[in-house]
């Protein structure tokens, strides 16, 4: 069955003070408006009750993330995170806490990526158990650009198959095009799940299933 209302979860401001709680103990580096957590904390009551306001009155904007590089553990390959400001990160942290709720049960049992209660130290655990049922053979598989590549509209449709709240799947398609600034130019992002907002390693968790069936 389809959920509706869902945005009013989002939005509420018990929801949001805890979604704001998590992204202050995250910490993080400021958007591109350089809003620290710090800043942020002095007037959190004020922003907090804006945030509401805006996504109640189905107004609120997302600005772009700032681009950064980071090198690839074990690779001179960078990888592309986009920081967003603290109050996007507070909403997609909120939706993050009501879609956990609705999409993780539909996971599979041997998907441990960003899950709570799943961790590496679970999934060794699991991988053991597999070992000593007698398999002997494993595949590696590396999803090439993952996060960049996931199309816009299978997010949505996948969203769809669960949520009957179009005022949501607005606010998720506008979380997504945003766009990003590069050196002081915004570039615009057609396709891709932003690495690092909170709630693209759920929205990845979503989508996975599909790209898998690929191979």
């Amino acid at each position: 069955m389809k959920q509706e209302k869902i945005l009013e979860r989002v939005y509420s401001p018990g929801r949001l003070r805890t979604a704001w709680q998590q992204v202050r103990k995250n910490a993080g580096a400021a958007g591109i408006d350089q809003m620290t957590v710090d800043a942020f904390d002095k007037r959190a009551e004020e922003l907090l009750n804006l945030i509401h306001e805006k996504l109640k009155a189905g107004t609120y904007r997302f600005k772009p993330a700032r681009r950064v590089l980071i090198r690839k553990e074990g690779s001179d390959k960078k990888r592309k995170l986009g920081i967003p400001v603290v109050m996007d990160r507070i909403v997609s942290q909120s939706v993050n806490l009501v879609f956990e709720g609705i999409f993780d049960p539909t996971f599979t049992a041997s998907n441990f990526w960003f899950r709570r209660g799943k961790s590496q130290h679970v999934a060794i655990k699991h991988v053991q158990a597999i070992v000593l049922e007698g398999y002997e053979w494993c595949a590696s598989v590396d999803l090439k650009s993952f996060f960049d590549e996931i199309p816009h509209g299978l997010i949505l449709k996948l969203i769809r198959r669960k949520i009957a709240d179009e005022a949501l799947v607005t606010l998720i398609a506008r979380a997504l095009k945003a766009g990003v600034m590069v050196d002081g130019k915004l570039e615009k992002t057609t396709k891709g799940c932003p690495q690092g907002s909170p709630v693209s390693p759920l929205l990845s968790n979503i989508v996975l299933p599909k790209k898998c069936m690929l191979f």
